[in-house]
């Protein structure tokens, strides 16, 4: 039975965090990213939308908060940083840095 997960193991069980980072690893390694784990990958995810201007109150709840402070409280520097992040971004995930003129 999958309990309707989305990921499950062949015994029908949800994967662990453990499993899911471990296969993450390999995918970037194996496509030369950076190492990410799930949980940089919510963080990149809440960040882009941040980015984006997506209302603060609707990342708190995509990301599942039970509170917008709590979203506030990780993103506020998101929130007064963007330069800082799209650099960061693009200087790991864009080849050339993103300063190619396009």
């Amino acid at each position: 039975m999958d309990h309707d997960y989305l990921s499950c193991a062949e015994n029908g069980a949800p994967h662990s965090a453990s499993a899911l980072n471990n296969a993450l690893t390999k995918l970037c390694s194996r496509n030369g990213f950076p190492h990410l784990t799930v949980h940089s990958l919510r963080h990149m995810y809440a960040t882009i939308l941040t980015e984006q201007g997506v209302p603060l109150v609707k990342v708190s709840a995509l990301l599942g908060h039970s509170s917008v402070h709590t979203t506030f409280e990780y993103y506020c520097e998101v929130m007064d940083e963007n330069e800082k992040i799209i650099g960061f971004m693009n200087d790991l995930f864009v080849p050339g840095g993103g300063n190619e003129n396009v």
